[in-house]
């Protein structure tokens, strides 16, 4: 009997590949065999989000069905289904990218959370914490305040927290992956960073004390009070905090 194989179109946007892992278990549930091409900057996601049902490979190299990666339209027959994600916005108007994929494939994303199992490695965690030298600190803030994905990245510079401690400020590495900051994340004091994949992350992670900011590369801005309304709060955690240019 032919395998059945579910073809996922979302080969960049870690917070994407994250979020949409719903999406991937729900056809796993229906005998499905996940094939899911990523950028080669991603190449090492079997090793944190991977299983036996989900294999990301390289978007560059051969992969079953990669002659389907130029559709837009979702595909369908007995043993595939092709789903272009990434091209959500094409057909679902919404402001926001992150729910649109869902919609587009008729998923309910409210408990993606329950989906997104990842393993640690502490080897790697506590490597980058001594290559920090994280120990030498008192109480710190955790700040990022880039996003995008390599080296197509943009940053929000007006992340400033109002507060006494000492910043530290998350860099690109030659040899980092994001998963590696879990350890310093979880040391922090508080943690202020830009609405990106590090977001998603730190949902599976007990860590206090966050703030998220909008997605802005406008100078000077005052993020003075949190707002109620942000369109990701829901997604992320209602006990974070959320500011946006008011």
């Amino acid at each position: 009997m032919q395998n059945k194989i579910c073809l996922i179109n979302q080969p960049c946007g870690l917070g994407d590949i994250l979020l949409c892992q719903k999406i991937a278990y729900h056809y796993i549930d229906q005998g499905y065999e996940v094939i899911w091409p990523v950028n080669t900057c991603y190449n090492y996601l079997n090793e944190y989000i991977g299983n036996k049902k989900i294999n990301f490979c390289d978007i560059n190299n051969d992969f079953e069905y990669k002659n389907l990666m130029s559709h837009c339209n979702i595909i369908k027959n007995d043993n595939l289904i092709y789903l272009p994600i990434t091209h959500a916005d094409k057909f679902i108007n919404h402001e926001s990218m992150l729910y649109a994929k869902f919609i587009f494939t008729g998923i309910d994303c409210s408990d993606w959370k329950n989906y997104l199992t990842i393993k640690r490695n502490i080897e790697r965690e506590e490597k980058l914490e001594k290559y920090l030298n994280i120990n030498s600190y008192d109480k710190f803030n955790f700040i990022n305040n880039f996003y995008g994905t390599p080296p197509n990245t943009a940053r929000n510079n007006s992340i400033k927290p109002k507060n006494s401690y000492k910043n530290l400020y998350m860099e690109i590495y030659k040899w980092d992956r994001l998963f590696d900051w879990f350890g310093v994340l979880e040391k922090a004091e508080e943690i202020h960073t830009v609405d990106s994949s590090i977001t998603l992350l730190m949902n599976k992670i007990n860590v206090k004390n966050v703030h998220i900011y909008e997605r802005s590369t406008v100078e000077n801005i005052n993020y003075d009070q949190p707002t109620d309304s942000y369109i990701h709060k829901k997604l992320f955690n209602d006990e974070w905090k959320y500011f946006v240019n008011k």
